[in-house]
């Protein structure tokens, strides 16, 4: 939501630069007011990344969630991005990253992961000991947890894109006061739900990055003929839950 401030009622304000000012005053004032991702392009993640089980664990509550985009390709210019998801409950989970070489071929990039999640928001940044992702190339994380009493394994990825950050100074990027606003006008989703997590508790959203979970639902459209519609149509819903339970 765009904040707008009728600025002929401020006889102070007379210059461009005052306006600037002004104007930078204010988003630093209410940053969640304007923060918001809506992506203009959304290419279709291939199949390879696609190929893993939608459904629950019959588990009461809302599942494992990833959240980031599926129904398209996200974007990010971090070569070593932080991942987030959801669990409703504590239990372990595995994680992998591969790199997509074509739609029939993929590649692990480093070891498999064992990790002790935590109800409600986990984060996993790409550690040091894998090696630093390209630009230029398409990858896709994994993350999977046993369901109890059964042999099976619920198993969620999601697609992204490296690509460069767009022309801006690290000096001015660190400057600014607004960089979730930032990041998600320039589609990279990976950096503004991690910047906006920085301002929240632990396990937590926080008002910003429930904003963003709101626009990632909003961004997931549904294809008439995709044979997933459904389990699209639920997650958008979870992804609503989420989004309103872990404020």
């Amino acid at each position: 939501m765009k904040l707008y401030i009728p600025l002929f009622f401020n006889p102070h304000i007379r210059s461009c630069a005052s306006v600037l000012t002004f104007c930078v005053f204010v988003t630093s004032l209410n940053p969640s007011a304007l923060a918001g991702f809506s992506p203009r392009t959304r290419k279709q993640p291939s199949e390879i990344s696609r190929g893993a089980g939608s459904r629950g664990c019959g588990e009461n509550g809302i599942p494992l969630t990833l959240l980031a985009p599926q129904t398209y390709i996200a974007k990010t210019a971090s070569k070593r991005p932080t991942l987030v998801w959801y669990t409703s409950t504590p239990q372990p989970a595995r994680f992998r990253l591969f790199e997509i070489e074509s739609q029939k071929s993929r590649k692990q990039i480093g070891a498999l992961q064992n990790i002790q999640t935590s109800a409600g928001i986990n984060k996993f940044t790409i550690p040091v000991d894998f090696p630093e992702l390209s630009v230029g190339k398409t990858y896709f994380w994994q993350v999977s947890i046993h369901c109890q009493n059964t042999d099976e394994w619920l198993v969620k990825r999601a697609e992204f894109t490296v690509e460069n950050l767009p022309s801006v100074s690290k000096n001015t990027l660190k400057n600014l006061p607004n960089r979730v606003n930032y990041f998600a006008e320039n589609e990279l989703w990976y950096e503004a739900l991690d910047e906006s997590l920085k301002n929240a508790n632990p396990g937590k959203l926080g008002q910003i990055g429930s904003n963003l979970i709101q626009d990632l639902a909003q961004s997931e459209l549904i294809e008439e003929n995709d044979a997933e519609r459904v389990s699209i149509q639920q997650r958008i819903e979870n992804l609503r839950l989420i989004a309103n339970r872990e404020r």
